[in-house]
């Protein structure tokens, strides 16, 4: 499903500017990692190559490729496409939220906050 008809129907406030996704990922039970999450802009994610995966193939999407739901983002690096999508929430900033970088592995990892192909 295109990111960009859920956005349509949520009308995002003006202040908005992103969106970050929590996940039900088990890294963040690492002492000292965090909470597992990803962000990226709403322009990002109103292009046609940012979907939301909920099956695979006709069939519901399987735990190992990111059941319940998986962001898929076409024009970016693997590591931005979240999977096992708990909640997504509009948000203004993301400097607040773990390092700062917009995502766990650009928080611990320090990726650059734009991932293009």
């Amino acid at each position: 499903m295109s990111l960009n008809a859920i956005l349509d129907r949520c009308r995002p406030a003006p202040l908005a500017r992103y969106i970050l996704f929590r996940t039900f990922d088990d890294k963040w039970e690492e002492p000292g990692h965090g909470e597992y999450y990803g962000v990226i802009d709403l322009g990002l994610a109103r292009t046609p190559q940012t979907l939301l995966a909920y099956d695979m193939n006709g069939q519901p999407l399987p735990t190992d490729f990111g059941a319940p739901l998986r962001l898929r983002l076409e024009s970016q690096l693997g590591y931005k496409m979240v999977k096992w999508i708990r909640s997504m929430e509009l948000i203004a900033s993301y400097d607040d939220i773990g390092a700062g970088y917009g995502g766990w592995r650009a928080d611990l990892l320090h990726y650059g906050r734009l991932a293009p192909i």
